[in-house]
């Protein structure tokens, strides 16, 4: 998960910001699924239609000691993917913008 990664980074003196860059190559037909866990989410997998897919950047000014809030400035990122696989939004976010699955 990128949150440890960059929580390392920073841990060893890397200076923010950090840059988040996402790309699916070689994935056309395959199922895209939102599964994080058994059970969540196993009913909202997509197809991807595309060989490949190139996702905007997120920038990380700071990396906060909240998983969760971490989660929450990645969204962005995590709705693209969502569409990618024909959904609207990442359903990894409840009505109040709230990451609810289990870090």
């Amino acid at each position: 998960m990128s949150y440890n990664y960059l929580s390392a980074l920073q841990a060893r003196g890397a200076i923010p910001p950090f840059v988040v860059l996402v790309s699916l190559i070689g994935v056309k037909g395959l199922p895209y699924s939102f599964a994080m866990e058994r059970g969540i989410f196993e009913d909202e997998a997509g197809i991807l239609d595309r060989d490949q897919f190139h996702f905007s950047e997120v920038i990380i000014e700071d990396v906060p000691d909240d998983a969760y809030e971490y989660a929450r400035l990645i969204r962005p990122l995590l709705d693209q993917t969502a569409n990618a696989a024909g959904r609207a939004t990442s359903p990894s976010f409840d009505a109040q913008g709230r990451f609810r699955v289990r870090i």
